[in-house]
């Protein structure tokens, strides 16, 4: 036979002095009560039918919550620019590669002085960018080694601090859950108790009202006897 689940009163926690006063009193001790298949599925058949009921859908839900503290970004800067094309969906504009190119003026316009300065001021750009490349090289492989050594060295240091946090949160939670298990569990073995006690309370008063139902007979029937003798000896007194 499964176990039946335990529950609380809802009287268990008075409204003055109860441990979740104003809110709704939680019944259900998880680590105590069995959750039978044919209870689970009626739990889904419950929850599928209030999906089915509600009209509501995440963004719902979402549009509820506390709103989000306002961006410390500057309005207009770049970021927040990228994050408003981000919202609307948009997409990022391509990178524009005309100014990398070395081309010569337009076969209609090499007649024009201007066309070949403009060229010719934009070889001079590609020629500092090659050279601002070649000096970032050479810096790269001066220093680079090092640098990166210090990058790995900081990275590694900030994943240990990680670690540790994790296993402090991990080893928070775990206390959490063997507190609030072994919290239930002497809950279900004081609520077991009481209502093996209840039970055997109920089955005395069973047997004191069947007894007592007895003695009334019984003393019912020793009082139609007994009227019936005094009757009898009044009869023998007027004879």
């Amino acid at each position: 036979m499964a176990q039946q689940p335990l529950a609380i009163s809802d009287t268990a926690h008075g409204a003055e002095i109860g441990w979740r006063r104003g809110q709704d009193l939680i019944t259900a001790l998880p680590y105590v009560d069995a959750l039978t298949a044919e209870s689970r599925a009626a739990v889904e058949r419950l929850v599928q039918e209030e999906l089915a009921r509600s009209d509501k859908t995440p963004a719902d839900y979402l549009a509820e919550l506390p709103r989000l503290l306002a961006s410390r970004l500057d309005e207009g800067s770049l970021v927040a620019q990228e994050l408003e094309r981000v919202a609307r969906g948009e997409q990022m504009a391509e990178m524009d590669t005309v100014r990398y190119n070395l081309d010569p003026p337009s076969p209609s316009s090499r007649e024009s002085v201007d066309a070949w300065q403009q060229a010719l001021d934009n070889s001079h750009s590609q020629l500092e960018h090659q050279y601002t490349r070649l000096i970032n090289l050479e810096l790269l492989l001066k220093f680079g080694p090092d640098a990166w050594r210090v990058r790995n060295e900081t990275l590694t240091v900030q994943c240990e601090a990680l670690k540790r946090r994790l296993a402090a949160v991990k080893k928070e939670t775990e206390d959490l859950n063997r507190s609030r298990k072994l919290s239930q569990l002497e809950a279900g073995r004081q609520l077991s108790s009481l209502q093996a006690e209840y039970t055997q309370l109920v089955a005395k008063n069973a047997e004191i009202e069947a007894a007592c139902l007895t003695l009334e007979s019984q003393a019912a029937a020793l009082g139609d006897q007994g009227g019936g003798d005094s009757d009898a000896s009044m009869v023998e007194a007027t004879a």
